[in-house]
């Protein structure tokens, strides 16, 4: 429903919004996203190029908001590392399945 509703890309854009209090609202709606998402919502985030401007924010100098940006990119690469994992798990399997077949 998030993804159907093109709200991402706005809430992206609010992470470089001058204002730092929209800024820390922008990073908890993705902080919260990408603990509670499924892998295709997650991977929509970063599709839409999340990546960046949460590592800018973390040049700010306001604790909070850089444990919630900490926070979702500690999301975004624990769930893309355990898809990959997943991935090739099952590619080693079939791989293995290949060779004594």
């Amino acid at each position: 429903a998030v993804i159907n509703t093109q709200l991402i890309p706005d809430v992206i854009h609010h992470l470089q919004h001058s204002d730092i209090q929209i800024q820390k609202e922008a990073a908890w709606c993705i902080s919260n996203l990408t603990m509670s998402g499924s892998v295709e919502q997650i991977q929509y985030v970063v599709d839409q190029h999340v990546i960046p401007p949460l590592c800018n924010l973390l040049q700010q100098n306001d604790a909070q908001l850089l444990q919630v940006c900490l926070d979702a990119l500690h999301n975004i690469l624990k769930q893309i590392s355990e898809e990959n994992l997943e991935h090739v798990t099952k590619r080693k399997h079939i791989i293995m399945w290949n060779l004594t077949h």
